[in-house]
């Protein structure tokens, strides 16, 4: 196999024989290329694509990893390759193995929506009270599962208020889940994990067949994460573990850094290759980017460089608040545009925090820019997208009782809300399926309003239906059943008639089209169950994901996100605002200590090499604190900058560090004083 388009160092790990390999690749160096490659030289090496799986964190690299796998060998071939995100892969295993553990196989995936559902049903069960607290509940119930422990043997389990909550609810939340023959996004990864722990039969099973492991943004994974792997990958451990750990910046989502910086231990006789090379970079940037990490202590020492030359000088310009900051980028965006004929979509702007965005929002839209925001509400987000999914789940699983309880009065059908507890109490009392308990009611006098009993009858007919025609019809009559069952529903005239607009309401319509049309794309080669099953299983895992980009079609437009959300993307101009302490590094990581303001800097290494030829950092002096403006220190990463590095003839006031010392002194001194009052 040709590797001479790689550097050294991509095609060492891409020739790597067997035995762990750890490759850090640095931002920019080309790591989905090294990944792919290396999948196509084990094959051209006589490794079946089966016995291959590749994991990453997100559909969309997933689908470009095939993709590039199919540039280098036959498309039927790469799509024999298994790749896909670590809850996909949980997916898989589950459907095939969740017997062991006592759940049917056609389990349904809960969404967040679904799961606060749950958890405010536990809440009031438990008398525990659900005044909209149960996301913060949920949130710690997440962390425990993903640590695999329970809430009580969590690192904050003496100092979290929720914390009590928590543990009384965590058994009973679970035996919920498995009454509705349901899972949540965090069951998908902790599950797999039991079932081989307590079949080692089965886990050698997948070991056989998954002979060779790759995973991309190996600095991302947490301990559930790292466990499974543990699990999947036996002697002789060929796992190739792709990351940076400079870029490790989702600790709050539980991913652990030293994850990669002790790849080593866990698996022994690890060879270690590091990719500096820098495909996307002009030097300044990649300079000021080595200098910034270079103060983290526990990292793999590695030093960026590119072949490109310097470029312009990395800018710092400060402004007078945050205000001005966001109309100064808004005005100097402008001007480029104007007189380098640069196209919108050439520039970013990117912050810490979400609250950052309003001010810049106002000052493009008084500028007349367009801009895009990585973010929003996605199509899966509307409610009338929950209530058609809601009756595909149905098609699916007869036993899914939280979509019935959705969708059992829309199209309203007269069944009321005091009706509908009745029988969920009843429900419980009896150890019975809602769903039984109101096909059984319609015989019953007076259990349901007597005008909802022939369109409920009609509800539960419409859904028999098409199951049947589901049951035996080929994937490509799936949009023509899915159609024919939302038409016998009337969902169309429910959506527009909710709506008072009608321009409004015929978009929320076309959201559903849009669904429908969908459903073509899983028809080919298998049957309707199995393609609707996919499809529905796709999108819960799409829409239990965060940091999602909303698509904006037409002129360009400058992009504005957070520099978490940023990440893996690249812009030829980016700004980087809010240089101030407190706001990069926030004050929450601060109060962390040392290991808070390690990935804050890690998250500023992120943002500063998102930029392709040209960066401009800000900060502002004054921010208004009670009425009152206050003086901001700046970023204490700037102090981290050595001198030349930076541009600094429109930062004439920029603070000396020791000029900023005393600041920081001063309002410690203040707040001392009041807390001595």
């Amino acid at each position: 196999m040709d590797l001479s388009t790689l550097n050294p160092q991509q095609a060492r790990a891409v020739r790597h024989g067997e035995g762990p390999i750890l490759v850090l690749a640095g931002a920019g160096s080309g790591k989905t290329r090294v990944i792919t490659t290396r999948i196509a030289y084990l094959i051209s090496r006589g490794v079946a694509p089966e016995n291959i799986l590749g994991v990453t964190f997100t559909n969309k690299a997933a689908a470009e990893m095939r993709e590039r796998v199919g540039h280098v060998v036959p498309r039927d071939v790469a799509k024999r390759v298994n790749l896909g995100t670590f809850h996909a892969l949980g997916v898989r295993l589950l459907r095939a193995e969740i017997g062991h553990l006592g759940f049917d196989p056609r389990f349904t995936i809960l969404d967040e929506a679904d799961k606060r559902r749950v958890m405010r049903d536990v809440l009031k069960e438990l008398r525990l009270g659900a005044d909209r607290s149960e996301q913060r509940v949920l949130a710690i119930v997440s962390k425990a599962k993903n640590a695999r422990t329970s809430p009580a043997r969590l690192p904050e389990a003496k100092y979290n208020p929720e914390m009590p909550r928590a543990q009384k609810v965590f058994d009973l939340y679970n035996r919920q889940l498995r009454n509705l023959n349901a899972v949540d996004f965090d069951d998908l990864l902790l599950l797999p994990t039991r079932i081989f722990d307590e079949r080692p039969d089965v886990r050698d099973a997948y070991r056989e067949r998954f002979r060779y492991v790759l995973v991309d943004e190996y600095q991302d994974t947490n301990p559930i994460q790292m466990h499974l792997l543990s699990q999947l990958v036996g002697p002789p451990y060929n796992l190739m573990a792709v990351g940076d750990d400079d870029q490790s910046i989702y600790g709050f989502r539980g991913a652990v850094a030293d994850n990669i910086l002790r790849f080593g231990d866990h698996y022994p006789g690890t060879t270690v290759v590091a990719l500096e090379q820098n495909y996307r970079s002009v030097g300044a940037v990649l300079d000021l980017a080595n200098a910034v990490i270079a103060k983290n202590t526990a990292r793999h020492p590695k030093r960026l460089w590119s072949q490109y030359d310097s470029g312009e000088p990395v800018r710092l310009v400060e402004y007078d608040d945050e205000h001005a900051e966001a109309e100064g980028i808004a005005e100097l965006i402008v001007r480029t545009v104007r007189d380098e004929g640069r196209a919108y979509d050439a520039f970013a702007i990117l912050y810490r925090s979400n609250g950052q965005a309003a001010s810049l929002e106002e000052a493009l839209r008084q500028q007349s820019v367009p801009y895009r925001m990585l973010g929003g509400q996605s199509l899966f987000d509307r409610k009338e997208i929950k209530d058609t999914l809601a009756y595909l789940r149905l098609l699916l699983n007869s036993r899914d009782e939280l979509s019935l309880r959705r969708v059992i009065n829309f199209p309203p059908r007269g069944v009321g809300v005091m009706t509908l507890s009745r029988l969920d109490e009843r429900a419980k009392e009896q150890g019975r399926r809602f769903g039984d308990v109101v096909f059984e009611a319609l015989d019953e006098p007076g259990a349901i309003e007597p005008k909802a009993v022939d369109k409920v009858r009609e509800l539960f007919r419409l859904l028999d239906t098409a199951r049947t025609r589901l049951r035996t019809a080929p994937g490509h009559d799936l949009s023509e059943i899915a159609r024919d069952l939302v038409k016998g529903l009337r969902l169309e005239e429910a959506v527009r008639s909710a709506e008072k607009n009608p321009n409004i309401a015929r978009i929320r319509w076309q959201g559903v089209e849009e669904l429908l049309d969908r459903l073509d794309t899983f028809a080919a080669s298998r049957s309707a169950w199995a393609a609707l099953d996919d499809y529905v299983q796709i999108v819960t895992l799409d829409t239990s994901n965060t940091g999602r980009e909303r698509d904006e079609e037409g002129e360009p437009r400058v992009t504005l996100a957070t520099m978490h959300s940023s990440k893996g993307l690249e812009f030829p101009i980016v700004y980087l605002c809010g240089l101030n302490d407190g706001v990069l590094p926030h004050e929450n990581a601060l109060d962390e200590g040392s290991s808070g303001v390690a990935e804050e800097r890690r998250l500023f290494y992120v943002g500063v090499t998102r930029a392709r030829e040209r960066l401009t950092l800000t900060r502002y002096r004054l921010r208004e604190v009670r009425g009152s403006r206050e003086r901001c220190p700046q970023s204490r990463f700037l102090e981290d900058i050595p001198p030349g590095l930076l541009d600094l003839s429109d930062a004439p006031a920029v603070a000396s560090a020791e000029e900023q010392r005393a600041t920081n002194a001063m309002n410690f001194a203040r707040m001392r004083a009041l807390l001595d009052d």
